[in-house]
Formats: C-alpha cells, structure tokens, sequence
C-alpha cells in the first residue's frame, strides 16, 4: 500500500497491478483498477478487525489513511 495524500488517495500494489483510490471527504471513495480504466465508485466497509474492504477488494493489517 503506498499513500499519496492521506485520506484522500492511496494505492494497492497486487503483483504487477496498482489499484488506485480517492477519497473526497464526503463518504464517496472512488477506485481505478489500472491507468486505462474508468474509475468507480466503491462502498468501504470494515470486514472485521483491521479488515478494510472497498466492495470485493479487501485490505489487512494497519492503514495508515487518516
């Protein structure tokens, strides 16, 4: 995971794919899967203790976003 701004755009790393996300402080977080893609809007949510998922794509372990 690497941030950009903190809270407001980071990114995951999966092998050679870099899935990126935004957040605009309202709630709305929207992710792009790769540089050619659309972006989407994406539901975060916690999936259990230290689980952060934007729909199907879950992250683990300490996020540093705020």
């Amino acid at each position: 995971m690497g941030i950009q701004r903190i809270g407001s755009a980071w990114w995951i790393e999966l092998a050679e794919q870099r899935i990126r996300f935004e957040h605009d402080g309202s709630g709305s977080v929207r992710m792009q899967a790769n540089a050619e893609a659309p972006w989407i809007t994406v539901q975060p949510n916690w999936a259990g203790e230290r689980v952060l998922c934007w729909d199907k794509l879950c992250a683990r372990g300490a996020l540093p976003l705020d």
